[in-house]
């Protein structure tokens, strides 16, 4: 169940940083 969170924890902050990583790209 931990490790479960955990993965989630770093998915998300993964998807975070494609976000705006595509915003910069977006702007530029």
């Amino acid at each position: 169940m931990y490790t479960g969170l955990g993965l989630h924890a770093v998915d998300m902050e993964a998807a975070e940083r494609l976000w705006k990583l595509s915003e910069q790209m977006v702007a530029a």
